[in-house]
């Protein structure tokens, strides 16, 4: 009962955060205050530091889970300009995510290992798989971002992934989105398209690259999705 015990501590102390993570969220109406116009606003008073109060809103709603990804990208490009504003918002969303990976790995992982290996040794395998390259599914899942940013933070933290791999596969991964984003704020503000063309074909470009390692991995693994 004991041992029963102590193996359901840390997950419950987990769920318990995520929990209040959302009421902090819901209940300080902070969806409200995380938009794009609003940030801008709000960061551009601290003139000289705004680039640190930008990075360092970003970690915290970052942490806080419930908060979308994309607002802070669009504020970044509309404050900073593409260039900057995608740095900032690589640094605080890479910052923020190593920080919740910790959180979920420290808290989650070893009981979720536990349970797959036992009770669901398919999905353990599967999830064998994936931790053996997790440096290359980090980076194709940052890439296409057909899943919520803090949700792969959470997800990842509660495999076998390595630190190592997801901070590099997040690193890379969310470099072509972001100064997507920042470009298109940017555009908001100065009403003009600057990189955008050359953007759109870097991404092309990506996206064939993201395709054919797809395909690639699905056959040496023998996956049937991904």
């Amino acid at each position: 009962m004991h041992k029963q015990f102590r193996f359901w501590i840390k997950p419950s102390i987990f769920l318990l955060l995520l929990i209040l993570s959302g009421w902090v969220v819901y209940a300080y109406n902070l969806t409200d205050f995380i938009t794009e116009s609003v940030l801008r606003e709000y960061v551009g008073r601290y003139g000289a530091f705004a680039p640190i109060i930008f990075i360092l809103i970003y970690i915290i709603s970052t942490i806080l889970f419930f908060i979308p990804a994309i607002p802070f990208s669009l504020a970044g490009g509309a404050l900073f300009g593409p260039f900057l504003g995608g740095c900032l918002v690589i640094i605080g969303g890479t910052i923020g995510s190593a920080i919740t990976f910790f959180l979920a790995r420290l808290l989650g992982e070893e009981t979720v290992t536990r349970i797959l290996s036992t009770r669901f040794k398919k999905i353990f395998l599967y999830e064998e798989k994936i931790a053996s390259r997790g440096f290359q599914t980090v980076l194709i899942l940052r890439l296409i971002p057909i899943i919520s940013f803090n949700l792969l933070n959470v997800g990842f933290g509660l495999t076998r992934v390595s630190f190592r791999n997801f901070f590099w596969g997040t690193l890379l991964g969310i470099i072509p989105g972001t100064f997507a984003t920042t470009i298109l704020g940017d555009a908001l503000v100065t009403s003009t398209i600057g990189y955008l063309p050359a953007f759109i074909l870097f991404f092309v470009f990506v996206g064939g690259g993201v395709f054919y390692y797809y395909h690639t991995f699905k056959k040496q693994h023998g996956v049937k999705s991904f």
